[in-house]
């Protein structure tokens, strides 16, 4: 009982340090607080998405590990991911899921982190009720994620 009141105390202190969903990859800012590294990009359209790599950040986090972020996802299937190619929302979720549940199963760091990808809306105006399903139901579930307005879709 004392390694589990032991354990308790240290995700404690990691979330008041940390926060809430703490990212995997990430810069520490000037202040203390991680910016996120994003891991890969993903566009919703009107009837699938299509996913495009993000190369692993330099460095590694610098409280954790000692492996690099390079080192880190040579271990997940980013390179199974199947990018470029049109999938729907069942595929997505088998190719990302093990990459979300490594983060969130403490096998990435040594406690509960996510991992954040890039989004871009490229469904049609009458299509919003299929960007919130895919965004809000299907990536943001396993993911953090950053909605991108401005710059240009990197998978073509």
């Amino acid at each position: 009982q004392g390694e589990r009141a032991a354990e308790a105390e240290r995700l404690l202190e990691l979330f008041k340090a940390k926060g809430a969903n703490p990212p995997c990859w990430y810069r520490e800012l000037a202040d203390g607080r991680e910016k996120p590294y994003y891991s890969l990009n993903a566009a919703i359209f009107d009837d699938h998405m299509v996913l495009a790599p993000e190369p692993p950040p330099p460095g590694g986090a610098t409280d954790d590990g000692g492996a690099t972020y390079g080192e880190e996802a040579k271990q997940l299937p980013f390179a199974a991911i199947p990018y470029g190619e049109p999938l729907d929302d069942a595929a997505v979720r088998r190719h990302l899921h093990p990459i979300s549940r490594a983060g969130k199963q403490g096998r990435v760091r040594t406690y509960e982190c996510i991992f954040w990808i890039r989004v871009w809306d490229k469904t049609s105006p009458d299509a919003k009720r299929r960007w919130k399903s895919a965004h809000d139901g299907v990536l943001e579930g396993m993911f953090g994620t950053y909605t991108v307005s401005d710059d240009p879709w990197p998978g073509g």
